[in-house]
């Protein structure tokens, strides 16, 4: 009898042993697995007129190469073609996201009526990037363009507004804020 009570008492154990290392693997948060492909673009450059597509490609946990083409309008002038392409290098031993800095090369034409602009630039920033677990990514950044290509303004005058498209330039700061779906 003391047998089947101590079998019995095991085996009740067992199952309530058993049941809670299920209940923690079902619970526990999935190991994050490194992404090796971003697809992403800028939604604010919209508001511009102007959008991109930005790809990026993780070749290893901590880098990754960017390629971007940029298209359509800046407010009033138009974007004949538009790209650049940077390395990124995450600080962060997470390989979803995290602290980055970035080195890279930009290039724009733009034209308004019969005049045209021209400017290369290398760039230099930092930013952060923020992975959703449904693989939508939040990216902000802030650098520095340099450029060896003269300062070119255009200018647009309607009423008592002037709009300015500034290209080229010895010194630019740059802003970006980015969307985009990791895989």
């Amino acid at each position: 009898m003391q047998r089947r009570l101590l079998f019995i008492l095991l085996f009740i154990l067992g199952i309530t042993f058993l049941s809670a290392i299920d209940q923690t693997i079902i619970c526990s948060k999935p190991p994050n697995k490194p992404y090796k492909h971003t697809i992403a673009t800028e939604p604010f450059g919209l508001i511009y007129g102007m959008g991109n597509v930005s790809y990026e490609y993780r070749f290893i946990k901590r880098a990754s190469l960017i390629g971007s083409a940029y298209f359509g309008k800046m407010l009033f002038t138009d974007v004949n073609k538009s790209y650049a392409a940077f390395l990124r290098y995450y600080k962060d031993n997470d390989p979803t996201d995290g602290f980055y800095f970035q080195a890279g090369f930009s290039h724009i034409e733009v034209s308004y009526k019969s005049d045209k602009a021209e400017a290369s630039s290398i760039f230099g920033g930092f930013g952060y990037r923020l992975l959703h677990r449904n693989h939508l990514t939040l990216d902000v950044g802030a650098g520095i363009h340099f450029s060896s290509d003269d300062k070119e303004e255009f200018e647009k005058h309607s009423g008592n507004l002037i709009q300015t498209v500034t290209v080229g330039g010895p010194v630019t700061p740059a802003l970006s804020i980015y969307a985009g779906y990791s895989f």
